[in-house]
C-alpha cells in the first residue's frame, strides 16, 4: 500500500470530487493529461462503461477492491453531514492492518477540517456580495460588477439596459400579513426576475422591495419585452385559504441614451416605474 505520508505525491491517489449537477467524478493520477476520470453512478465506480461493484464497510472506511484483485482504501469526507468527496489509496498490499485504518482515520479527520474552512470560507465570501434572504447580490457586489459591465458597453459602443422593479403595496402586504409573508413575497420575486435572465445579466436587492436587474447587450426595446414576460406571470402565494396576487411595477433606464453611469440609470429607471404607478401601468 502507498505510503500515507506520501499520500499528496503519489500517482496512486485517487480523489472524488463532487461536480455541478450534484454527482460525482473519481481523478487519478497527477493531473493534466496523466488524471484518469471515472464517474460514480448509483454508488458504483463506472469506468470504461464496466461498473466495479466490490465495496465494502470496515471501520467507518469504504474498502474497493477493482478488477486486478488489489484493494484501494477510500475514505470519505464529510462537511456538515454532507458528503462532500473521496481520497482512496492502494497499492500491492492485499490486506489492510489495524494500524493502516488508524492512520487513514487521521488523514480522513484532516482532510475534513480542511474542507470545513475551505466551505466556511466560501461562505462567508458569498455572504459577503450577496443579500441572505433573496440570493441576489447586494448592494455594493451589484455596484462593483455594474461599474465592470458599463465600462465595457462604452470601449465597445454596446447597448446595455437597467430595470428598476418594485412590489406594488408592499407595506400593505407587510401590515396585513407579516413580515414572515412579505419575505416569502421577496424571495418569490426574486426567483421570478431569475428565471428570465440570462447568465450574463445582473440581479441586486436593493433593501426593502426594490431590485435592480442590468442587462448588458441588450436596448430598450429588448428589455421593455422582458418586463412584458415578466407581467405575464404575477406572483401568486397562499395564506390559509386565501391565495394573494402580487404585482409589482418596473422601469427601465437605457444606455447611453438615458444616461452613462449607473447612478442616472437607476435614477431615471426609478422615475419611470414610480410614474408608472401612478397611472397604474406595470411597464414603462
Amino acid at each position: 500500500m502507498v505510503s500515507l505520508g506520501a499520500v499528496f505525491a503519489t500517482e496512486e491517489t485517487w480523489y472524488l470530487r463532487r461536480t455541478e449537477d450534484g454527482g460525482f467524478v473519481v481523478e487519478v493520477g497527477c493531473g493534466g493529461e496523466r488524471t484518469i476520470r471515472y464517474t460514480l453512478r448509483d454508488g458504483n465506480l463506472l469506468k470504461r462503461e464496466a461498473f466495479i461493484t466490490n465495496l465494502r464497510w470496515e471501520e467507518n472506511t469504504i474498502v474497493f477492491l477493482p478488477e486486478e484483485g488489489f484493494p484501494f482504501l477510500v475514505l470519505p469526507i464529510f462537511v456538515l453531514e454532507r458528503l462532500e468527496g473521496l481520497f482512496l489509496f492502494g497499492g500491492g498490499k492485499k490486506t489492510f492492518t489495524g494500524a493502516d485504518l488508524q492512520r487513514a482515520q487521521i488523514v480522513r479527520e484532516t482532510l475534513e477540517l480542511l474542507f470545513f474552512r475551505r466551505k466556511t470560507e466560501e461562505e462567508l465570501l458569498y455572504l459577503s456580495s450577496h443579500d441572505s434572504l433573496t440570493g441576489a447580490l447586494n448592494h455594493k457586489a451589484f455596484r462593483e460588477k455594474g461599474a465592470e459591465i458599463l465600462a465595457l458597453a462604452e470601449r465597445y459602443g454596446r447597448p446595455l439596459s437597467l430595470i428598476f422593479v418594485d412590489v406594488d403595496n408592499f407595506k400593505s402586504v407587510n401590515d396585513r400579513f407579516g413580515h414572515l409573508f412579505g419575505d416569502r413575497v421577496l424571495c418569490l420575486l426574486a426567483q421570478h426576475l431569475r428565471a428570465n435572465l440570462r447568465r450574463n445579466d445582473l440581479l441586486a436587492r436593493f433593501g426593502g422591495d426594490e431590485f435592480v436587474l442590468l442587462l448588458p447587450e441588450t436596448p430598450g426595446e429588448k428589455a421593455r419585452e422582458l418586463l412584458e414576460r415578466l407581467e405575464q406571470n404575477p406572483l401568486f402565494l397562499e395564506e390559509g385559504e386565501e391565495v394573494i396576487v402580487c404585482r409589482f411595477s418596473a422601469g427601465v433606464g437605457v444606455y447611453p441614451e438615458d444616461g452613462s453611469t449607473l447612478e442616472t440609470l437607476m435614477e431615471v429607471a426609478d422615475l419611470r416605474m414610480y410614474e408608472g404607478k401612478k397611472t397604474r401601468k406595470k411597464r414603462v
